[in-house]
């Protein structure tokens, strides 16, 4: 497994989620677009009927990142991304 690094924009996006009950919504803009497919291929999100919504590691990981108040780039380990997943 690979580290997984999200950039500032994705950062905010899933600090939103969080905010919002984990529902991302539909495609806004190609830049959403394009993060809210790499939710999906990381396996943070998946499409539903009622747009994106985010898994239980995602919103496990959303939440993380706001109550740490990360900004910015996040990098995270191996190791951090086998916890969130419970393995």
């Amino acid at each position: 497994m690979q580290d997984l690094v999200l950039l500032p924009d994705e950062v905010a996006l899933l600090k939103r989620s969080a905010l919002q009950g984990g529902l991302c919504g539909t495609h806004g803009g190609l830049s959403e677009e394009a993060a809210f497919e790499f939710f999906c291929e990381q396996g943070l999100a998946e499409l539903r009927a009622n747009g994106l919504r985010l898994t239980s590691w995602g919103r496990q990981l959303a939440r993380e990142l706001t109550e740490d108040g990360n900004v910015g780039v996040v990098r995270l380990r191996p190791s951090t991304l086998a916890a969130f997943r419970g393995g």
